[in-house]
């Protein structure tokens, strides 16, 4: 049996060591995790939808757009060239000197599309694209020209939909050959280069492709484009269509499915509600979310017993589902910003467990017999 040093033997020194490492190190930005802005000042530029920054960020209002990669993936006309564009009126909105660079295979984009989210565009550039090797070519050049401060939101419109050269190639020579894997490498080959350049220059990227359901008995959606896309994007979000489940209003629901992200636990689903011709609603799933947490019981007239006015009334559901002043005072006079953000949140803290196996350490070693370590009998006692 090996004789356990505590933990506080094991650190000292450590500061030593630290100062040494850091000297040494080749790359100029290497310093205390606990001095890096890097890491402990992440820029997030909120929306004005709490249910699109809870699925960004984990936060209600403080959380939203934060640089790396997210990755909108979905079926045809399920939201996601929408969700993109109201993040980049989002993010112009928020920085009086940004602008957008977005890179368009589809050609969906038209001026009434993007003026009808007020989005200026003479702060807009856009780059028309049709493979993926003209795509890696251009964006790497433009984050090359990127430096950190530049405030820009880099968006593809789509991943998906591009194909590699090597497909156009062999149409030009009239062969029918599979690409088998050109198009998946270079997609890896995009990823690996944009990822550490995006984050270090500290700018967004969303990249929208498609998905795809499975073939099992309970089929499940998946991202198109390869794996690539799920291992480099800090968030992926997969998007789907459905009607409106509020009987008494006509549209449709945007639904976002957490798939991955760093911030958000996977599975969770956030609908986006879109009355039909109309504004997509501010307080989209807040209802809902209200009802399972039980700030308000719902039922034919709804009870709201976390508002001490409400007390002994009754209100409809249309009354309030949509009332900045109600949800303005649930956010303020109750914890329900709280038990949202705890009910998403992906990190738990661990802290307690070291401590307890610590604590059981020292009490096996206390039980222990006095001779059961001695100098003298170290080596019967070596493992």
């Amino acid at each position: 049996m090996a004789k356990v040093k505590s933990t506080k033997t094991r650190s000292e020194g450590a500061s030593s060591l630290i100062k040494k490492l850091k000297k040494s190190s080749t790359i100029e930005d290497t310093c205390l995790f606990s001095e890096s802005d890097f890491y402990t000042v992440i820029e997030q530029v909120p929306t004005p939808f709490p249910l699109i920054n809870l699925a960004l960020s984990g936060k209600v209002f403080t959380g939203g757009i934060s640089r790396g990669v997210t990755i909108l993936a979905g079926e045809s006309r399920s939201g996601k060239t929408i969700f993109m564009l109201l993040c980049l009126k989002a993010y112009l909105d928020f920085h009086e000197d940004s602008i957008g660079l977005l890179w368009d295979s589809e050609f969906s984009l038209t001026p009434d599309y993007l003026k009808s989210f007020d989005i200026d565009t003479d702060r807009v550039l856009v780059s028309r694209v049709a493979d993926l090797d003209t795509f890696k070519i251009d964006i790497v050049t433009q984050l090359n020209n990127i430096e950190k401060g530049d405030h820009v939101f880099l968006g593809c419109d789509s991943l998906g939909g591009l194909a590699s050269t090597k497909e156009t190639k062999d149409a030009l020579e009239s062969k029918v050959i599979a690409d088998v894997g050109n198009r998946s490498k270079t997609s890896k080959s995009i990823m690996r280069i944009i990822v550490p350049l995006v984050n270090m220059k500290e700018v967004p990227f969303f990249g929208i492709t498609h998905s795809y359901n499975t073939i099992e008995i309970y089929s499940k959606q998946i991202v198109s484009g390869g794996t690539s896309l799920m291992y480099a994007a800090n968030t992926v979000l997969l998007f789907s269509r459905r009607k409106n489940q509020n009987k008494d209003e006509a549209g449709y629901e945007f639904v976002i499915k957490i798939e991955k992200s760093r911030f958000c636990k996977d599975t969770i689903k956030l609908p986006l509600v879109a009355p039909e011709n109309g504004r997509f609603k501010k307080w989209s799933s807040m209802y809902d979310l209200a009802v399972e947490h039980k700030f308000i019981k719902s039922g034919a007239w709804v009870e709201i017993p976390c508002l001490s006015e409400y007390e002994d009334k009754k209100v409809r559901r249309k009354d309030i589902e949509d009332s900045d002043e109600f949800w303005n005072k649930i956010f303020t006079l109750t914890d329900f910003k709280d038990v949202l953000e705890k009910y998403v949140a992906v990190g738990q803290d661990q802290s307690g467990v070291f401590n307890d196996i610590e604590e059981e350490v020292e009490e096996l070693l206390g039980n222990a017999p006095e001779d059961s370590y001695t100098e003298e009998n170290k080596e019967t006692y070596a493992d």
